[in-house]
């Protein structure tokens, strides 16, 4: 096998023997002449093909297309009908949730019960003990039986033993629906560091986006075969017209639009503090800190539909001693500048503010404190659950030194109130036709 490949598929089938009744296969195994009583299923059908060190990877299709199966045969755990797989590398594997916990064991117990199963051995597993019970951040839970846990924890301790112990092939199979945002905003930094490390990632997933964003590849299964593999855009092209068949399409009426007379949802009063002791990431030189941050405008809680008019308060400080020692070894303007944006839980920018966009200078000799209001209209994003991150640097928007960055200091909800949304958000549009009558 050629040393750049990580792992090599060569007509891979899994055949499953499906009996009508359980009397099938007794009467199966004693009959005289070898009478067949039970129908081939193929979960896996001929499927080959090749994924090189490094790569990150997504295998998607339709549930019971064999993905499952795919991994599992990958992994060892599964015996294939015929044809093999090669693997170059130690492999890290969260196929199903809770699979190599034992449920009497504690958590404790179990990342060693885990860590022996994937040939790691206990001097490996302590020099990786600290990293997983800081990622998997369950408390005390840690020292009690995982069979009290909830799904949420159990996703959280596997995903802190796979990843902790610095695989060369990483596969981890849809448990990540299981976990929060933030944790999953957490999971997805960590694997692009073991991707930059070299490692190579494989997971299976229904979220398309992500394999578009993330993969560098992609593989489509449908009903145990291999349907396309190539590049993500193409393969979840292949995907969608399995999926939504052209003849099931239905036909909706044309949308109208008037941007002039664009109605606009009551400003609502509703003022929300947010904790900025739980950012899910930060970084910067220091000498700048974010003292707080508030949100007003949502319609309820932490959810929107967009269209809302909001204000987004952040207090910041800054030492002007030590920026003067940035000003110093960097040659930069002497300038403060401060931002918010949105990212969704992958860490994917979505839209951002800035004061220098807006030509607002502010001089860091002049104060230590401020606090910028940051005033927009939501967009119409797709639903699901979308981080607010602000930060402070010195210089200019194109050269600049950041100071301090927050990543995820507020989670919301999106419900769109938008029935078609072509792409990650609404941007409100007209059509002209000419030539038409």
């Amino acid at each position: 096998m050629n040393s750049d490949i990580a792992i090599k598929v060569e007509n891979l089938t899994k055949i499953y023997k499906l009996y009508d009744a359980p009397i099938d296969r007794m009467k199966e195994a004693l009959h005289w002449r070898s009478k067949k009583y039970h129908k081939d299923f193929y979960a896996l059908n001929d499927v080959s093909f090749e994924i090189k060190k490094g790569e990150t990877i997504g295998i998607i299709g339709k549930n019971g297309s064999g993905k499952s199966t795919l991994l599992k045969i990958i992994t060892g755990v599964l015996s294939p009908s015929a044809g093999h797989v090669t693997v170059k590398g130690k492999i890290s594997a969260l196929l199903e949730l809770g699979t190599g916990f034992n449920p009497q064991y504690t958590g404790m117990e179990n990342i060693y019960f885990q860590g022996n199963l994937m040939g790691y051995t206990k001097e490996e597993i302590d020099a990786s003990l600290q990293s997983i019970l800081d990622f998997a951040d369950i408390g005390d839970f840690i020292h009690q039986p995982v069979k009290i846990y909830s799904s949420g924890m159990y996703a959280r301790l596997a995903f802190a033993c796979a990843i902790n112990v610095n695989p060369d092939i990483l596969i981890v199979d849809e448990v990540l629906a299981v976990g929060d945002a933030r944790f999953a905003r957490k999971c997805f930094a960590k694997m692009e560091e073991i991707k930059k490390n070299g490692a190579t990632i494989i997971f299976v997933t229904h979220d398309i986006s992500m394999v578009k964003s993330a993969c560098d590849s992609a593989v489509l299964i449908n009903e145990g075969k291999k349907i396309s593999a190539g590049l993500p855009k193409d393969v979840t092209i292949d995907y969608f017209k399995i999926i939504f068949p052209q003849d099931e399409i239905a036909q909706e009426p044309a949308m109208t639009s008037d941007l002039t007379a664009k109605p606009k949802p009551p400003l609502l009063k509703e003022f929300h503090s947010v904790d900025i002791t739980r950012v899910s990431n930060m970084f910067g030189l220091g000498g700048a800190e974010v003292l707080g941050m508030h949100v007003d405008g949502f319609k309820s809680g932490m959810e929107c539909t967009g269209g809302e008019d909001i204000e987004v308060v952040v207090r910041y400080k800054w030492d002007y001693e030590f920026i003067k020692d940035i000003l110093q070894k960097e040659q930069i303007p002497e300038n403060i500048i401060t931002g918010v944006s949105i990212s969704d839980v992958k860490g994917t920018f979505l839209f951002g503010m800035a004061t220098y966009d807006k030509q607002v200078l502010i001089d860091p000799s002049r104060q230590s404190t401020i606090e910028i209001r940051y005033k927009f209209t939501m967009p119409y994003l797709c639903n699901g659950a979308y981080l607010m991150n602000t930060a402070i640097a010195l210089g200019s928007q194109e050269t600049h030194v950041q100071l301090k960055w927050l990543d995820g200091v507020f989670l919301f909800k999106m419900h769109s109130s938008k029935k078609y949304m072509y792409g990650l958000f609404y941007q409100d549009y007209m059509v002209e036709v000419s030539g038409n009558e």
